[in-house]
């Protein structure tokens, strides 16, 4: 039953989470919202709806070593897997003007996570700031996108025309965005159910089952929409879509867990994971800033890097 509930759970996220995108997409052009609006932030946080659900949901049943398994896990996954596995279909070019702002802020930001963490327990304090600054930098990016003449905004439209082809009338935008969020919820229950299961029956720390399944499964929606994103050759979309979610993750879902219970840090995350992360995130900026462009032998070197960590995380369990 276990089981059956996780891909029951995972199948609702990747389905809901599209549904969630494309509704609120498709609402935010008919309000005249900006391209670079709803790609920065539409985009952005509706790929990472499974995420956030799944982390508060856990953080409810007290069950915090998952949520911050899958936040860590998800990061990792979304460089070393999805990116590994998109430039496998399609060499990825990157413009530099895309990548110096959110790259850096992604890269800074890690590491600032990963101090956070040797402190044993991300409280509600802590969490109010991760929070915060996601906020913060969210209000600056849309101002800058306005007035500034931001080069990033051009990536973040990029991530707006992939989810073009959603509902066209108010009536079924709403149905999309209603559907999508219910998908979404209860498939997070059903994710968390099935995997808090599968760690009591096989005596697994809940943060492994969070850096393993959890994690893989949540970065699904960003696989998927990936995938078709480099058959098109829309590569913004793609860097955006990671450096977006990464955010995301590390600062409003892991600020909004924390704020609802207090994330205890198992040594082993601190000693090891966290770093996995770091590293990660470091040579993720460095692909993308040497030549400007992910070839498919690099990409065939994250995957093989993600496989080798997971085989790692199941053989020291």
């Amino acid at each position: 039953m276990m089981y059956l509930f996780l891909i029951a759970g995972f199948a609702l996220l990747v389905i809901g989470g599209g549904m969630l995108v494309r509704g609120a997409a498709a609402l935010a052009r008919r309000l005249n919202v900006s391209a670079v609006i709803v790609g920065m932030f539409i985009v952005g946080f509706g790929t990472s709806a499974p995420e956030l659900m799944i982390c508060v949901d856990a953080a409810l049943a007290g069950k915090t070593g998952l949520a911050l398994g899958n936040v860590i896990g998800s990061n990792i996954a979304n460089v070393l897997l999805v990116l590994g596995v998109c430039a496998l279909v399609a060499p990825l070019y990157v413009a530099p003007r895309t990548v110096y702002r959110d790259g850096l802020v992604m890269l800074v930001g890690t590491v600032g996570f990963a101090g956070l963490t040797l402190t044993g327990t991300i409280g509600f304090i802590e969490g109010a700031v991760l929070l915060g600054l996601m906020l913060a930098y969210s209000g600056y990016a849309a101002w800058a996108e306005r007035y500034g003449g931001d080069p990033a905004a051009h990536m973040h439209a990029h991530e707006a025309e992939v989810m073009e082809d959603g509902p066209e009338s108010l009536g079924a935008s709403l149905a999309f965005l209603g559907a999508g969020l219910a998908g979404v919820l209860i498939g997070a229950e059903l994710v968390v159910d099935g995997a808090v299961d599968i760690a009591r029956t096989f005596a697994v720390p809940e943060v492994v089952i969070g850096l393993t399944v959890v994690a893989l499964g949540t970065s699904l929606p960003e696989l998927s929409t990936g995938i078709i994103a480099a058959m098109k050759r829309q590569h913004d979309f793609i860097i955006g879509n990671v450096l977006g979610s990464n955010l995301f993750n590390l600062f409003a879902i892991m600020g909004t867990t924390a704020m609802v219970r207090p994330v205890e840090v198992p040594a082993s995350v601190a000693a090891t994971d966290i770093w996995v992360m770091t590293g990660v995130m470091g040579l993720f900026v460095i692909l993308l800033v040497t030549g400007w462009k992910l070839s498919r032998p690099e990409g065939g070197v994250l995957l093989a890097l993600y496989v080798a960590y997971m085989a790692f995380l199941v053989v020291g369990v």
